[in-house]
């Protein structure tokens, strides 16, 4: 079993004068580094069902729609491991083992037996797992698997199942590499593997030679999921290579520094190299309420719990949570007491001064005082004990299993360094009071972050989870402790109100990321504070405060969560009881609106009858093709009622509402299909489904989605036939490619954007080139890169409009530009469309609609560019294209000539001028008989635009003439507009395109 990895894979440790002995190791052949970044050398974390083709997603879903089909229960993907496609997080309406779960051990055979069962939901056998640990919470089990091969465990895998005691399996998940089938045995000893990482990183500058070494340990052998020949991750990939390796742990702290780094333990090579290092950020403020216990406060009287002590002649002792003691003595003469701070879970370190230290003389029978002050320690020494035992302490309180800091862990403090703390991977370590900033070990809630890190580490084991979340619960479990969302009140000295970081915070995911842990961190950090404070507010301070720290632990403990989305959601698994979340949970109400606040989404809560729909923001209907609408439906209380699932609609700006029936497609999918319309024509829609019960949904719960339909429409979630590239490109650096833009700055200004421009849930745009650490300029557009769209045979349209939301942004010395053309022969010749240069402060997606019919010729096989032309420094050049939409039409849509004559003696309405047109357009009506007329203009949504014509109207024939502006004198953007005449004897609508 591996309760502790660390207590059960190879370890070697040693603490050395100086880094000269091994130093003194023959020449290495060290890898070669150009910047001070992470090296990584395995697959990523996890990929969304936008980012998978067509064909990769329908392999990763296969597994779990098996499985629901074959036990009637429905389950969904938070996301899907790259390297074997399975679903890292799995969750949906239970599924029922046949027996209760009694323990750990019953816990890990109920997982066992599940993953041997269903060996294709986790792409692994049974065999090749072996326990990490098995942790309860809330009524719940979750056991947690490491995959092995030839003994070996395989770094970054993990297999998790969580059920409830009444043996239902909640949920489920894996990361796993099926294709490292077998384990090279190490040639290299671990003091070998020493070697050649200190080497690394003494001729890559990140330690000096003349350091004092503080840490040395050696783990493994492991086995290291690397990318064989430096390919690209792709998913499922058989690219994926298992490496026998040791990891080498190295830490300075004079000046602080710490890395972990992986050595192949068969040719030597560096695979893999980490920064360990958990120092606190001093570069921010926050302003908040100061109720904090440090310097701040003063000083009061506490007592001194765990602490360890020895009276000689007598034995040793630990003092209780109270700080009281007893010994059993049977003499009655004066016995010497000892003792320095150190406990059970914390062992004070003074690096320059004198070590806390009491003597004293006890006398059998006599109470006796044994009172730390400024005569036998430090502040920051007492300081740093009370807060490490006082955070260790609150979390055993809500989970007394909790085991893994349960030894004396070294703290630290008087490091002779300002404005600062860290974690270096074993040991806490505190800056006195320098450079206008206070001693770091006189502040609780820093003490407390920095042990946080140590309760991260030891919790995810050897798979670390990223800076912002290490950062976020360390300040989660600092704010808690000190009853303040402030971090760090008092770092600056005469400041005792302001911190460093603020959890309660609006900061949003991910609008608000910034690509720096600390700062990042605030986001999943002001969730959880949110959700503390809406918990205490319904039960009461004491049952709302325990109930947010247990989900906090919870969350972590049964999902081991990689991403802050994924932390929200664990917390409602967490909360929930009963393996449902369509149901909602306990607690809905205080966590999902702490979420949703933070930029979060969050499952919605449904009463009986469930809808899951994502709105169209166009329909593509070429040749009146008709249009799907898909949706996924069931009910938490019966089944539904075949014959009363429907999709309602109407097209244009009134009439009334049809509907069309939705179809089961198997599972809880069904689909409508809206009949074909016009390009340009706006349609609204709703769903509703009703169960056998007579429980009805309708969605949206009031007003319609709405959508425009389109020729064509790509919000590029799927690669849909752009490519990158074309003759004459020369980028270096920055070249288009579809991603999940991670945001850039240079100094103060923006430079590529973190999100794109789809509502929720796309997250895919293209961009040039994706940031790939270190300086923004080193993944900008460095020459000229060319995306291309795919051939649209517009053969025989009339008309056409093209709209797409583009970001552009050049600084620094801008002489960036991006040129945007159409070809109407398929890339034979091109028109230009737009020209984009110069700083855009602040930047921002910008919407673009352009009327792309040619003045002369017609159009024909249509494609689209969009030229990035970037400069190399000083000028820094970024460019993104979403959401790109082409309307154009042949049928129904409008003609270059006047329509026919006006019927004599009916009620009729006609265009008498082009269309479209750019500017003026020329009604003509007839009335029948003398009569009340409104004649008005609307635009495709349904709002009113002009109104040309109100009053009583002769009969006959009579002209309109409309200068294509609104009621206040505006000229209306283009687009399609509709002209409604109304009178008694009914009323007729034409349909206005302007082309500006």
């Amino acid at each position: 079993m591996l309760e502790r990895l660390h207590s059960a894979q190879l370890r070697l440790a040693s603490t050395v004068s100086g880094l000269a002995a091994l130093l003194a190791a023959p020449a290495l052949a060290v890898q070669p580094m150009t910047a001070q970044t992470d090296l990584v050398a395995t697959p990523g974390i996890a990929l969304s069902s936008a980012d998978l083709t067509p064909v990769d997603l329908a392999t990763a879903e296969s597994a779990l729609e098996r499985f629901a089909k074959e036990t009637n229960t429905r389950w969904r993907a938070l996301d899907w491991a790259p390297s074997s496609l399975t679903p890292r997080v799995a969750y949906g309406t239970g599924y029922d083992l046949g027996r209760a779960v009694h323990g750990a051990i019953a816990a890990e055979a109920a997982a066992r037996d599940f993953v041997r069962t269903e060996p294709d939901l986790f792409r692994t056998a049974e065999n090749r797992l072996t326990r990490f640990r098995a942790q309860a919470a809330r009524g719940k089990w979750s056991v947690h698997f490491f995959e092995q091969v030839d003994g070996m465990i395989i770094l970054g895998s993990k297999v998790t199942v969580m059920m409830t005691e009444a043996g239902r399996i909640a949920a489920f998940g894996a990361t796993t590499f099926p294709m490292i089938e077998r384990a090279a045995a190490p040639v290299l000893t671990p003091d070998a593997a020493a070697e050649r990482a200190l080497a690394h990183l003494v001729a890559g500058g990140f330690l000096d030679a003349g350091a004092v070494l503080e840490r040395r340990a050696i783990e493994g052998p492991y086995l290291l999921p690397v990318l064989a020949g430096g390919s690209p991750t792709a998913p499922g990939s058989a690219g994926v290579e298992g490496h026998t390796i040791f990891r080498v742990a190295l830490a300075t702290h004079q000046p602080a520094a710490a890395f972990e780094v992986d050595v192949d333990a068969v040719d030597g090579m560096v695979l893999q190299r980490r920064d360990i290092l958990r120092p606190l950020d001093v570069t921010g403020s926050s302003t908040g309420i100061y109720e904090d216990p440090g310097y701040c406060d003063g000083a009061a009287t506490a007592a001194t719990a765990r602490l360890f002590l020895n009276v000689d002649g007598v034995g040793a002792a630990t003092t209780g949570v109270d700080g009281s003691f007893t010994l059993p003595y049977g003499g009655s003469d004066p016995r010497p007491i000892t003792a320095e701070l150190r406990g059970p879970v914390v062992d004070i370190n003074n690096v320059a001064g004198p070590q806390a230290a009491f003597s004293g003389t006890i006398t059998p029978g006599v109470p006796f005082l044994l009172h730390w002050d400024d005569t036998n320690s430090a502040a920051d020494e007492r300081d740093t004990y009370y807060h490490v035992e006082g955070t260790h302490r609150l979390l055993k309180s809500i989970d007394p299993t909790w085991t893994d800091l349960d030894f004396p862990l070294t703290a630290n403090v008087n490091l002779q360094q300002g404005c600062n703390a860290f974690w270096d991977g074993s040991s806490i370590n505190m800056f006195h009071e320098q450079g206008g900033c206070a001693n770091t070990g006189r502040i609780g809630d820093v003490v407390a972050h920095e042990y946080g890190h140590g309760i991260t580490d030891y919790l995810y084991g050897p798979s670390d989870p990223p800076s912002d979340l290490h950062e976020g619960n360390s300040d989660i479990i600092g704010t808690f402790r000190a009853n303040n969302p402030v971090v760090g009140p008092g770092f600056y000295l005469g400041d005792c109100v302001n911190g460093i970081r603020n959890l309660d915070n609006d900061l949003r995911y991910p609008d608000d990321l910034g690509g720096e842990g600390h700062h990042d961190g605030q986001i999943v950090g002001g969730f959880m504070w949110d959700t503390r404070e809406r918990l205490i507010n319904q039960l009461g301070y004491e049952a709302g405060f325990t109930l947010a720290l247990e989900l906090w632990h919870a969350s972590r403990v049964l999902g081991l969560p990689y991403t802050q989305p994924e932390q929200v959601l664990w917390t409602l698994l967490a909360d929930d009881d009963d393996a449902n979340l369509d149901s909602g949970t306990p607690h809905y109400d205080a966590i999902c609106p702490s979420a949703e606040h933070h930029g979060f989404s969050c499952p919605e809560r449904f009463e009986a009858v469930v809808i899951h729909h994502t709105p169209l923001e166009y329909g593509v209907s070429p040749n009146a093709t008709p249009i799907p609408v898909d949706a996924e439906m069931y009910s938490l209380d019966a089944p539904l009622l075949g014959d009363s699932l429907f999709v309602y609609w109407r097209s244009g700006v009134m009439g009334s509402f049809a509907r069309v029936p939705l179809s089961p497609l198997g599972g809880e999918s069904y689909r409508g299909f809206i009949p074909g319309q016009p390009v340009g024509q706006g349609v609204d829609y709703y769903i509703v489904a009703q169960d056998q019960l007579g429980s009805t949904l309708r969605r949206p719960a009031s007003g319609n989605y709405t959508f425009t339909v389109a020729f064509a429409f790509d919000a590029f979630e799927t690669a849909g036939g752009w490519t990158s590239g074309a003759g004459g490109d020369n980028a270096t650096t920055g070249l288009w490619e579809r991603v999940d833009p991670i945001g850039t700055k240079l100094g103060p200004n923006h430079l590529q954007p973190e999100n794109d421009a789809t509502p929720d849930p796309g997250v895919e745009a293209w961009i040039t080139g994706q940031y790939t650490g270190g300086g923004a300029w080193l993944s900008d557009a460095d020459g000229t890169t060319t995306l291309l769209s795919p051939i649209y045979d517009l053969t025989g349209m009339t008309w056409a409009v093209v709209r797409y939301d583009r970001w552009f942004q050049t600084l620094s010395d801008p002489q960036g530009a991006l040129e945007i053309g159409i070809s109407y022969n398929g890339g034979i010749s091109w028109n230009p469309i737009e020209q984009v240069s110069g700083m855009q402060s602040p930047p921002s997606w910008v919407s673009i609609s352009r009327t792309v019919t040619p003045i002369f010729g017609n159009l024909g096989l249509t494609r689209f560019r969009f030229v990035m032309k970037g400069k190399p420094l000083p000028s820094v050049d970024e460019a993104g294209i979403d959401d790109f939409a082409l309307l154009a039409d042949d049928q129904g849509s409008p003609s270059d000539a006047p329509e026919g004559a006006l019927p004599v003696g009916e009620l009729a309405l006609r265009l008498a001028s082009p269309n479209p047109t750019s500017s003026f357009a020329t009604l003509e009506f007839s009335l029948p008989r003398i009569s009340a007329a409104t004649l008005t203009l609307y635009s495709v949504s349904g709002q009113r635009v002009r109104t040309l014509l109100r009053g009583e109207a002769p009969a006959g024939a009579r002209r309109v003439e409309w200068d294509g502006r609104d009621e206040s004198g505006i000229k209306v953007a283009s687009g399609v507009y509709f002209a409604r005449l109304h009178t008694a004897d009914g009323e007729v609508t034409r349909r206005i395109l302007i082309a500006r």
